[in-house]
């Protein structure tokens, strides 16, 4: 790929952070009434050493990112991955916990059989 007169590559370049070529997996969280419709059943907990994941609640569908940024939906056709909330962390296959600031939000426990598989 050729370089633009001031010696830079053009934006669709594979290497620029916002190009179209680049997939971007955006976590766009269902909350479902019940388990059997879920991808995984996940338990909040009280501490963020506890968790598995610390997540993030974000404003836009845009602003999902990865695993740990969550953008809630309404319908699952608009939904990457559905979850069904349990009160009891030995029924859950995932342990969540909800952080106030973005840089928080991130996997606790980076060996976790779900790691990668929230964002789609």
């Amino acid at each position: 790929m050729g370089t633009l007169a001031h010696g830079r590559l053009p934006a669709h370049d594979t290497l620029s952070p916002f190009s179209p070529l680049k997939e971007t997996f955006m976590a766009k969280i269902l909350e479902v009434k019940y388990e059997n419709l879920a991808d995984a059943v996940v338990c909040e907990v009280h501490y963020e050493t506890q968790a598995d994941l610390c997540w993030y609640e974000v404003a836009y569908a845009q602003q999902a990112e990865g695993d740990a940024k969550w953008f809630f939906v309404q319908h699952e056709t608009q939904a990457d991955f559905k979850i069904f909330k349990t009160k009891y962390e030995t029924q859950a296959d995932l342990k969540i916990f909800k952080v106030k600031y973005p840089d928080k939000a991130g996997w606790r426990n980076t060996s976790h059989k779900l790691h990668g598989q929230l964002a789609k």
